[in-house]
């Protein structure tokens, strides 16, 4: 039930509105919100909680992730 979370820095480096950040703290807590998703339902997670967080402001980065979960 692992899971192996690889992302660039446009993930915790997009901004609001305000210049925000959306940070190390956030990703984790949207990381740690239902840890039983499939891998690709991680990665959607993550990318609809940072678009959230820009809230229209346009992206200044790509975002970038490859989730793999270990399943025995």
């Amino acid at each position: 039930g692992d899971v192996l979370l690889l992302y660039t820095d446009g993930v915790t480096e997009a901004m609001d509105c305000d210049k925000s950040l959306y940070g190390e703290p956030r990703l984790l807590d949207c990381l740690n919100g239902a840890p039983a998703e499939s891998a690709k339902e991680l990665t959607g997670r993550v990318t609809e909680d940072v678009h959230r967080h820009a809230d229209g402001e346009p992206q200044s980065d790509d975002l970038t992730m490859v989730a793999v979960r270990f399943v025995s």
